[in-house]
């Protein structure tokens, strides 16, 4: 994935350039501002969260420290307390100013849905977005070295290995074939307390699938899609019956809005 640095819809505050983190995304910025090819990636979330990121054509934002593994950012030697002080100050401070959206290059997996689609009472927002908008995640087995003798935020080194820190993970995770989208912190929502990334033309809904254990309403959904002004399928997801795969129910038939 390439940094945004911002959200995608509008003009937002500015990235904090004295993080090492910010300097990296306002870099990428500068590489991903025009269109590349679009890309097909899916977002799991559970069916109360969908209908409202439908409803408000939006998706949340996470923070950094609120994702779900204790080792993102982290997969960097710090064993010894200089590097582990310097490298935990700089992730508190990007915190404030920069977040992400992750997205699975593909929904087939059971364990996807069981950890992100609500254990599969979930959907599956499916989305296309321009390549340059996304980094893809490496899954790796040790950590980068850090020599803190040498290592300073504003060296070439330091942000070479803040490149690699932001898409990798450890090795366990690569179930998740994930790719990233980061984005600028601009407004909170002031009712939920979160910041949201709206749907534009970076960032456009395609598909709508129902968690094999899914009890949404169909006509619903398919009407909240009907305001939208181009065609958003809606399927159905069930476990395979020879092998350990989610794959689309085919005693559904396909909806689509403004079809």
């Amino acid at each position: 994935m390439i940094f945004s640095g911002r959200r995608i819809s509008r003009k937002s505050k500015k990235t904090d350039n004295n993080s090492v983190i910010g300097k990296v995304s306002t870099n990428a910025l500068l590489n991903s501002s025009k269109f590349g090819k679009t890309m097909r990636v899916y977002n799991l979330t559970s069916a109360e969260h969908a209908l409202s990121n439908l409803k408000n054509r939006r998706l949340k934002i996470s923070r950094l420290n609120k994702l779900n593994d204790p080792y993102e950012f982290m997969g960097i030697d710090t064993s010894d307390s200089r590097a582990r002080h310097s490298w935990s100050q700089t992730i508190k401070k990007s915190n404030n100013s920069t977040g992400l959206i992750c997205f699975s290059e593909d929904w087939s997996n059971p364990v996807l849905w069981s950890h992100y689609g609500d254990r599969h009472y979930g959907v599956c927002l499916g989305f296309d977005v321009p390549d340059t908008e996304l980094m893809k995640v490496n899954y790796v087995e040790k950590m980068l070295p850090f020599n803190p003798s040498t290592w300073h935020p504003d060296s070439v080194e330091a942000e070479s290995q803040v490149h690699q820190l932001l898409c990798q993970k450890y090795i366990d995770w690569k179930y998740e074939e994930e790719y990233r989208i980061w984005v600028g912190l601009d407004e909170k929502d002031e009712e939920t307390g979160h910041y949201f990334l709206d749907f534009t033309e970076k960032l456009v809904l395609r598909e709508v699938i129902l968690g094999a254990r899914c009890t949404a309403d169909r006509t619903k959904i398919k009407n909240l899609l009907n305001t939208y002004k181009h065609r958003v399928e809606i399927t159905k997801a069930k476990t395979a019956t020879n092998s350990y795969t989610i794959v689309r129910d085919r005693k559904y038939k396909i909806m689509a809005s403004n079809a």
